[in-house]
């Protein structure tokens, strides 16, 4: 063989060497792109489901202080707003799936939210096993307003650190 065909058939195999690296880098690329408009539409959808559990946090520390103010004379007052959802089952799923590293804070934030739910339950449990309003009422009631203070607090925390996370990500993505 002559040098010129050694020649010719390096430089074919270089051209088509060359022509799939720029297909592969073209199409991880691609792949890269489109994990990226995923995570970012899920993320989306995360900051959507995250200020629907704040909606339902404060309508239920409102209906929490109702309670506090108004059970000991004429019951809560009747509310005229929809409760709104707290879509925490779906917000830890679309975490886990999407944003693992934010897991363990996503975790904070559904564990204050049950502290919420409970709150208003054991109140209400024991408002019921007294069926006269007397002396220990006042002192439970007070117990009471302390507890949804914590637990809200508890709450604002646990959302504060969830939103900054999904901020620090969102700049990244």
């Amino acid at each position: 063989m002559s040098d010129q065909a050694i020649v010719s058939i390096v430089t074919t195999l270089i051209a088509v060497l060359g022509t799939l690296a720029g297909v592969q880098v073209t199409i991880r690329a691609g792949q890269r792109a489109e994990k990226r408009k995923v995570v970012r539409d899920k993320l989306e959808d995360i900051y959507t489901l995250v200020n629907q559990v704040s909606m339902w946090a404060a309508y239920q520390h409102e209906e929490l202080w109702n309670l506090y103010v108004y059970l000991p004379d004429d019951g809560p007052p009747t509310s005229h707003k929809s409760r709104p959802s707290c879509p925490t089952g779906r917000l830890e799923v679309l975490i886990r799936l999407y944003l693992p590293s934010l897991r363990k804070i996503s975790q904070e934030l559904s564990k204050s939210v049950l502290k919420l739910k409970t709150v208003r339950g054991n109140f209400l449990e024991r408002y019921e096993d007294e069926a006269d309003i007397n002396d220990n009422f006042l002192y439970e009631n007070d117990r009471f307003k302390t507890v949804v203070h914590e637990a809200y607090k508890e709450f604002e925390e646990a959302h504060a650190k969830l939103l900054s996370s999904l901020d620090e990500l969102a700049k990244k993505i």
